[in-house]
């Protein structure tokens, strides 16, 4: 600020107060209104700079028309168009570099087919002969093509799905034939580069394209010239969320899948379970199938390979049992010829010298001598397949048989040599409602003379089932059911009706539980069971005993409180299952206190130091599991078979579904022991009344019920280093 002069200090000085303050208030406003202007100016230059910035960000997302089709292009467009063999050898050389087999041109003319009509198609052939990379492609080709919208392809695992979307994104980035016959369908997807963080604001003539570019999905760009505009391609695992598959596009359409393609949808461990094979049978047909529109035809491609009979893909194979997937089976060999003496010959000397270290140099001599009359007769199925070491397909299958025979018929010529290895205890549930015992519900049959109970505690609902024993040791269910009463026969725990806090008018769970139990227990002690003997006689029983799931830990100590206080204490005992696998301490080393009351795998162990409580009941849970799965799978007429009450159709579904909830699984230990391993199966069904049916069995044994071991009158005498082991780990009992 410049300084004032004498003169207009001297002026200042000759004004009055009042002008003083009206020259102050002139200057003040100047002021204000230069410091507004600066002001505005900045807020100026702010917005100019975004819209500046929007524009160049929008430039930047602006992709442009995509190149044109021109030249030989055009033609090889509508040949690969026209055809799914052509498209293949046009737009995929280097994936299938050597002559297709007449097994190959026969798939990829059903593939053709099943993808533009709609129909279903499944084909094993053998490993390693580009199925999966084929049926990728077929899949391509119809979303390219637009003879399909919504492509999803299934694998047996969500990993194995990812996979299969990765080769398909490989092929649309950086496959330059693809991209020249194809060049608006790619164009959106190319100019991604690989960057799905790119994909959210591309645009085309200003618009959005709306392309995805996920890890499990992506979509087609909206672009005015690409026929595949909005067609999307997704991947799920077998067991996955299948369902809910649909998208919208930018003008509001909805489409979902019309397409679908299946690559090996089980697993060796699947395959070796029927319960397993059964369930993702019952996917394909139902959920996969059922993806589609209900005005739509959906095209389904299913390709694998037989790894047991009877396995998921030997019944879609099988035109009995799935007519509708018109199954094919491809081998590597359809008839070895005439000259098997000669190839055992080859077999022994070519085992021979790679035991001697050798390479099979000596060997392929052999062949190379006797070539006529080692190939007279017989037929391959791709003559072109086998290595620069050997001579022919023949010879290649030969060498593939002699290193593994059962893998190489199962996996190559997809006729399994054996059945699968069962799994122990499949619970079929069908079968399992029909195991009736021809009694009404509570009524006790004439010769069971045992009657106990269990309670499974869950946050709002509590399961209970009562069983009726025969002393030799078979199990009668008269009465399952959940406090408080659903009043339905099929619910799970996510749609109760009533719950726990509801019943009971309790405002915390804890509280509810022990009310709960209270009603409940209270309500089976007081039930009056009848069993009808010859004449017509009566005889009036009550529950023996009770057992409490005291598993969770925040009920645990609310469980062990009412069974103290419980009106029935004393038969009444809170339970703790215990996972003992195969890398578990085995029960017959668990160390044990001189208190302890030893059952057969289970103890009745008192409440801990200073505490006050009833007995504790401790379980092997793998082992009882086994223990009420066996009896459900025996002939009903078995000494030990579990059976139901007599019930209309539908009455034991729920129980049914519930015991057959969980899978066994025979596991090896790290020192060779084999255990058989309970775990849930990958679905939403609940297994509670299996966990009251198996602490039944334990309250049972506990009860004195005989089985097949405890009928034995003779055991055998301890051996010397089987009383080393107790006498080591503190075991009063070793168990037979």
């Amino acid at each position: 600020m410049e300084a004032l002069t004498n003169n207009e200090v001297e002026l200042l000085k000759s004004l009055s107060e009042s002008e003083v303050e009206q020259l102050a208030s002139i200057l003040q406003i100047k002021k204000s209104n230069a410091s507004t202007k600066n002001e505005s100016s900045k807020i100026g230059h702010r917005e100019n700079a975004k819209r500046w910035a929007k524009k160049q960000s929008l430039s930047a997302q602006e992709i442009g028309s995509p190149p044109e089709l021109v030249g030989e292009f055009v033609e090889l467009r509508e040949r690969s168009d026209a055809s799914l063999l052509e498209h293949l050898r046009i737009c995929y050389p280097n994936a299938f570099p050597m002559e297709f087999s007449p097994d190959h041109l026969n798939l990829i003319e059903q593939l053709e087919q099943a993808a533009t009509v709609g129909l279903l198609k499944a084909v094993a052939m053998p490993r390693g002969s580009g199925k999966t990379t084929i049926m990728l492609r077929c899949i391509l080709w119809a979303l390219l093509t637009a003879n399909r919208r919504f492509g999803v392809l299934v694998a047996a695992t969500a990993q194995a799905a990812t996979g299969l979307l990765d080769s398909a994104k490989s092929e649309l980035l950086y496959n330059e034939q693809l991209a020249a016959i194809y060049p608006a369908e790619t164009w959106s997807f190319r100019c991604l580069n690989g960057e799905a963080r790119l994909a959210t604001g591309q645009r085309y003539n200003g618009e959005k394209t709306s392309v995805e570019w996920k890890q499990d999905r992506i979509r087609f760009g909206v672009i005015d010239e690409s026929v595949s505009s909005g067609a999307v391609l997704s991947v799920v695992g077998l067991t996955g969320n299948i369902r809910g598959q649909q998208t919208t596009l930018p003008d509001g359409t909805i489409i979902r899948p019309d397409i679908v393609g299946i690559d090996d949808p089980q697993t060796k461990e699947s395959a070796k379970s029927p319960s397993q094979c059964k369930d993702r049978f019952a996917l394909m047909v139902g959920d996969v199938l059922g993806m589609a529109a209900p005005q739509q035809t959906i095209a389904g491609v299913c390709t694998g390979t037989v790894i047991y009979k009877n396995d998921l893909i030997d019944r879609l194979l099988d035109r009995t049992q799935s007519p509708v997937w018109k199954g094919s089976r491809c081998q590597m060999v359809y008839d070895w010829g005439s000259g098997g003496e000669l190839w055992s010959k080859y077999q022994s000397k070519f085992e021979s010298e790679l035991a001697d270290g050798g390479t099979g140099e000596i060997a392929a001599e052999f062949v190379r001598e006797n070539f006529e009359a080692m190939h007279e007769g017989s037929k391959v199925g791709w003559e072109q397949r086998h290595s620069k070491n050997e001579l022919s397909a023949l010879h290649h299958a030969w060498n593939l048989r002699i290193r593994d025979e059962e893998t190489f018929f199962a996996e190559y010529q997809n006729e399994p040599l054996g059945e699968a290895i069962e799994t122990p205890f499949e619970v079929d549930p069908v079968e399992m409602m029909k195991r009736t015992n021809g009694f009404e519900r509570n009524a006790i049959p004439p010769d069971c003379s045992k009657l106990v109970a269990f309670v499974d505690v869950q946050l709002d609902v509590l399961f209970y089932c009562v069983t009726a024993w025969e002393i030799g040791g078979r199990c009668h269910v008269i009465d399952y059911g959940t406090f408080p009463d659903q009043r339905r026969l099929y619910f799970n725990k996510r749609q109760l009706a009533t719950t726990l806090r509801k019943a009971t008018k309790q405002k915390d769970s804890l509280s509810a539980i022990y009310a709960g139990l209270a009603q409940l227990i209270g309500k089976l002690s007081a039930t009056e069971y009848v069993k009808t003997l010859a004449g017509n006689r009566q005889q009036i029983h009550r529950i023996d005993r009770f057992g409490v799931d005291a598993g969770w830990g925040q009920a645990t100590e609310t469980i062990r409180r009412f069974c103290l206080q419980s009106n029935v204490m004393g038969k009444i005992h809170p339970t703790h299952g215990h996972f003992i696998g195969a890398d578990s301490r085995p029960w017959h080393l668990w160390k044990h206190s001189k208190s302890d009351l030893l059952g057969r795998r289970c103890k009745m162990s008192p409440p801990p130091a200073g505490q006050r409580g009833v007995g504790s009941l401790i379980v092997d849970t793998n082992f009882w599991k086994s223990f009420a799965a066996e009896r459900l799978v025996c002939q009903p007429s078995s000494p030990k078979s579990i059976l139901l009450f007599e019930g209309t159709k539908g009455t034991h579904r729920m129980f049914a579904d519930h015991c057959s909830s969980e899978e066994p699984e025979v596991v090896t230990g790290k020192i060779g022991n084999k255990v058989v391993e309970w775990k849930q199966r990958k679905s939403n069904i609940d297994n509670d009344f299996f966990d009251c049916l198996v602490g039944c069995c334990v309250i049972g044994s506990i009860e004195g019920v005989a089985d097949e071991f405890q009928q034995q009158t003779k055991t055998k005498s301890e051996t010397r280093v089987q009383r080393k082991q107790r006498r080591k780990y503190g075991v009063r009992k070793i168990e037979r």
